[in-house]
């Protein structure tokens, strides 16, 4: 989980308009562009400033404007009013700049010139990325940075005095409601950290499994691979010499062209329903179990017989190629 602080900077822009009146402005820029350096070397990024104001019109609650950040150190049930609300924030050129509505309070400390900066508090990441703006305060020392605030309550309503933490918006960056205890806040943040881990990390063998565990499972898996190939051979070939011989017997296959057809349909599946489907719609070349190899065969050396033929028709081969494989068997 990003670690988030609560904390304020000094806008050096002064709030009181120039010229006769000097009324309060309806706008103000809340934060500047890009980076922005404190004097005292921190340093801080407004680099979304869009889902500043997406945040803001989410929540649907104005922010409090006050004096010196009171409603941010604010003890539990001490006054800390408000001199004016901001009611919606607007980026321009990078710049978030919000729209206020002063108190009258607020009006009178403006014109008379009491307070001229603004500084605003916001939520930012351990990088310095803005997250969330909080509140704002008008100020009067706009060369004294802010120190970082403490959250809204304190210790022993559950603050982090060190981290500026406000327990009610880390609740709701977890998903939980505003009344979670200690221990449920615990639990998410651990998941949320155990998260992170699995989501980066690499499943590497080499790194996250005994080597020799994962070289003999190879082993085992490369020798029960051989084995499943050898069977399905063996099945294969089992079925081819079946399905020829049964050939032989019914006459539609010459005992001289036994080895052919047993080669060809002991090739893989495809021979063997190759010679499935001839066998089921070949002529009958011999009666039932008589012999074939006689004369017919020597002759079948040099060309093919009639039946042959057929049979080289039926499997789509040249008699050529059908007579040389026939041979070469």
């Amino acid at each position: 989980m990003t670690h988030e602080k609560s904390t304020s900077i000094v806008i050096r822009l002064a709030l009181a308009a120039s010229g006769e009146g000097r009324a309060a402005p309806e706008w103000i820029m809340m934060l500047p562009a890009g980076r922005i350096e404190t004097t005292d070397g921190r340093v801080f990024r407004n680099e979304a400033p869009d889902a500043l104001v997406d945040e803001f019109r989410r929540d649907g609650l104005d922010l409090p404007i006050d004096i010196n950040h009171r409603s941010e150190v604010a003890a539990p049930g001490e006054d800390a009013p408000a001199v004016g609300w901001i009611k919606d924030l607007q980026v321009r050129d990078g710049q978030l700049w919000a729209r206020v509505e002063w108190t009258p309070r607020g009006e009178q400390l403006l014109a008379a010139r009491e307070y001229r900066y603004i500084s605003p508090a916001f939520w930012h990441a351990e990088d310095g990325l803005v997250l969330k703006v909080l509140s704002a305060a008008l100020v009067t020392q706009p060369a004294i940075p802010m120190p970082a605030l403490a959250a809204r309550q304190k210790s022993h309503d559950a603050t982090d005095k060190e981290t500026g933490m406000n327990r009610n918006a880390l609740c709701k960056l977890l998903g939980l409601s505003g009344d979670a205890d200690d221990t449920a806040i615990t639990a998410a943040i651990e998941d949320l950290k155990a998260q992170k881990v699995m989501a980066g990390r690499i499943t590497d063998p080499d790194k996250w499994v005994p080597r020799a565990d994962y070289d003999q499972v190879r082993a085992e898996l490369a020798a029960a691979q051989k084995t499943v190939a050898g069977i399905k051979a063996a099945e294969l070939k089992a079925a081819a010499a079946r399905l020829v011989e049964n050939g032989v017997k019914e006459g539609k296959i010459a005992p001289a062209s036994r080895d052919f057809w047993l080669g060809l349909a002991s090739q893989d599946a495809g021979g063997l329903e190759k010679v499935r489907a001839f066998l089921a719609s070949a002529p009958q070349i011999a009666p039932p179990g008589a012999s074939l190899a006689g004369a017919d065969a020597d002759a079948g050396r040099k060309a093919l017989s009639a039946a042959e033929k057929k049979v080289a028709a039926a499997l789509g081969i040249g008699e050529a190629e059908f007579l040389e494989m026939k041979e070469t068997d």
